[in-house]
């Protein structure tokens, strides 16, 4: 680890429910929603009664009310909007972990950020913003990858994006945040019926190896 950083992640998932495919499906991607994994440095603000360590927690705008599959989990079921949750509190057919290297004092302005923001609604305007122009960066209300790229300009990781005024889909953030970040993990358990082209483009397979065709481009430098 360089002197003077510390470590921050994003988690990108798919359910694989019908919301995921449609969100999946006109971002032309796999993924569909982002979380941020809080850790020690978060101390308590916002947990649960009684939990004492934020490790592992995550952070994002949902749509649904979550009953956390968590083992041990004996909480009520969490309202929609940005609110923390607690690790594995659902089951993903993707999962990608980034982790991005900054120092303790962009690390604490993230989370300042990131503690203004509880509680607020999720971004229904979002899912409409294929159509209807919006403002991403609108803090009233969040979509989940608008809450995690908002995140990145804030801890300064990235420069402010130039991207369209009306959305940022979690392909988008996604694509951004393997850009200046390193990818910890990822686990791709099956892809779409309407989504292997997508997958293909992004040069994955279901195990997460480049695919042939990925292979064969990069070797002729070719896009």
């Amino acid at each position: 680890m360089p002197d003077g950083l510390v470590p921050v992640r994003v988690v990108f998932v798919d359910r694989g429910d019908l919301g995921s495919w449609l969100i999946g499906y006109f971002s032309a991607g796999n993924l569909s929603h982002v979380d941020i994994e809080l850790d020690e440095s978060w101390g308590t603000f916002g947990l649960p009664a009684g939990v004492t360590s934020a490790a592992g927690y995550l952070l994002g705008a949902r749509y649904d009310i979550v009953r956390p599959a968590t083992p041990g989990y004996r909480g009520p079921p969490i309202r929609p909007g940005v609110q923390i949750r607690p690790p594995a509190y659902g089951t993903w057919r993707h999962r990608v972990v980034i982790e991005f290297m900054v120092t303790a004092a962009q690390r604490q302005a993230g989370w300042d950020f990131l503690r203004a923001q509880l509680g607020k609604p999720y971004d229904w305007r979002a899912i409409l913003a294929f159509a209807f122009n919006r403002n991403w960066r609108n803090a009233q209300a969040w979509f989940c990858s608008e809450l995690e790229s908002r995140w990145t300009e804030v801890l300064g990781v990235v420069h402010p994006l130039f991207a369209a005024a009306n959305k940022i889909t979690p392909m988008t953030a996604a694509t951004v945040a393997s850009a200046v970040g390193r990818e910890v993990s990822r686990e791709l358990k099956r892809r779409w019926l309407f989504g292997a082209a997508a997958a293909t483009r992004l040069g994955l397979t279901s195990s997460g190896a480049q695919t042939d065709v990925a292979r064969s481009r990069m070797r002729s430098g070719t896009d």
